[in-house]
């Protein structure tokens, strides 16, 4: 018990290091590797006596909690998600509410990065009733910013974002910075996926503020990224990539293996912007690679999304589907929809590029489906762009018109899938029908009309353009 005390210890001494900043990061890891055999040992050693005494119960429960700065760093998510399970059997043993209320957090958010989010709602639930119980505020505020964090995971952004502000609010009321500082990280992603990019910026920055202020190194990569993220997507593309190789320099530094991949997996983003399609890909089996050996579904998901975006643009459409249906696969494993409908999309564009209107129908119905339910028009703008190609192949040129000016102007839309279909729909229908008709479309409002292009894209072979009219008005 000495030894395992003695190495609990050194764990507690290498995450404080690492957390001083990336001046002591590398005295902290140094040391962390050194001991790490040794510290698996003990904290497996606890784990398993935990039921036969109060001390390894309480060593059990101890070790994930004493290292969690560098622990993020080091340990796969697996590993990570086995500690705490542990560590909270060990905790209700000893009926020490406040570890388990600690553990509890920590497990949320390991099984929403492992992907498994029905565990991780489980595990926020269960930390809310406790801390309703308990009336502890500071875990009442991260049973929300879980709970939220799963809303938009899961593609609800105004259910995710009202929980979110509510624990914001308590955290600043705690004086809680570093929860503040994830709390408006969250905020940010959300703003993000709402296309409100302005505001992402403005939140992600004050998250990188709090987390540098901190010395929160894992948190610094995750800001880094953010940051860039909203840069790429307000067209700021030069000022996004030293946020980005940052990311990816201090990553490899800390051997953390999570945001390397999403970090090499941006890099790729960013090369694809210079085009350099070559080295873009590179990046992303690389990213892939990394993620996959951190346990992080959700990046490599991510990763093949991108690289069979990637592979289609290129006109290797056989490569593309081979990725974007591997990627489908574990999205559908993990339930997350927002992944399922950008990659039912792009699988209907592929199929769609390669003339294969029937075969691409399926995947573009669920797309349009779940992008209805995520309370966001930038995947509604996305998937009914692919709608309009897919009326386009079948030669239904006028309801493509119609549909189609609902997205002249709008900044979500691909240009580099529109602006040839805006092309075919001149040739087929001339120039004066096409654009009288494409200004019929302007009007429409796109969310309440889903209904109406769902309806169609099931519809065989015709030409119901005065329907389409009718129905959208």
């Amino acid at each position: 018990m000495q030894l395992a005390r003695y190495y609990l210890h050194k764990l507690r001494a290498a995450s404080a290091a690492v957390q001083h900043g990336q001046g002591s990061a590398a005295y902290g890891l140094e040391m962390l590797n050194q001991e790490w055999e040794q510290i698996e040992h003990w904290q497996a050693y606890a784990a398993e006596h935990r039921s036969r005494d109060a001390g390894w119960a309480r060593l059990c429960m101890e070790f994930p909690l004493a290292g969690v700065e560098v622990l993020a760093l080091r340990q796969s998510i697996a590993g990570r998600v086995r500690w705490l399970r542990a560590g909270l059997e060990a905790a209700e043993m000893l009926a020490n509410e406040r570890a388990e209320l600690a553990i509890l957090d920590e497990l949320s958010g390991a099984y929403q990065l492992l992907g498994d989010l029905p565990q991780a709602e489980n595990c926020a639930t269960r930390l809310l009733e406790r801390a309703e119980a308990l009336q502890d505020k500071l875990a009442i505020g991260r049973a929300y910013y879980r709970l939220g964090s799963l809303d938009e995971e899961r593609g609800r952004y105004p259910q995710g974002r009202e929980k979110v502000q509510y624990a914001l609010n308590i955290f600043q009321q705690q004086g809680a910075q570093t929860d503040a500082g994830r709390a408006l990280q969250r905020l940010g992603a959300i703003a993000l996926y709402s296309s409100e990019y302005e505001q992402a910026y403005h939140h992600f920055s004050r998250h990188l503020e709090i987390m540098e202020a901190a010395g929160r190194m894992s948190e610094v990569c995750t800001g880094l990224l953010s940051i860039a993220q909203a840069l790429m997507l307000l067209d700021e593309i030069d000022r996004a990539e030293p946020y980005i190789r940052r990311a990816v320099q201090l990553s490899r530094l800390l051997g953390y293996q999570r945001l390397l991949g999403a970090g090499l997996i941006m890099l790729g983003q960013w090369t694809a912007e210079q085009g350099q399609m070559e080295q873009e890909l590179q990046y992303y089996a690389q990213g892939i690679a990394a993620a996959r050996a951190a346990g992080s579904q959700r990046d490599v998901i991510h990763g093949l999304s991108n690289s069979g975006l990637a592979r289609m643009h290129s006109g290797d459409l056989q490569g593309a589907l081979r990725d974007l249906q591997a990627g489908l696969e574990l999205a559908r494993q993990a339930g997350l929809p927002r992944f399922i409908c950008n990659l039912q999309r792009n699988i209907a564009d592929a199929y769609l590029l390669s003339g294969e209107a029937e075969k691409a129908r399926r995947p573009l119905e669920e797309a349009l489906r779940l992008a209805g339910e995520q309370g966001s028009i930038y995947p509604v703008i996305k998937a009914l762009t692919s709608a309009v190609h897919y009326l386009v192949i079948q030669e239904r040129f006028s309801e493509a018109a119609v549909w189609a000016g609902a997205l002249i102007g709008r900044h979500e839309v691909d240009q580099r899938l529109f602006i040839p279909l805006l092309a075919r729909l001149e040739a087929a229908l001339g120039r004066d029908v096409c654009w009288q008709t494409l200004n019929r479309g302007r009007d429409i409002d796109i969310q309440a009309s889903l209904p109406q292009i769902l309806e169609q894209i099931g519809q065989p072979h015709s030409d119901t353009l005065n329907d389409t009219i009718r129905q959208t008005k």
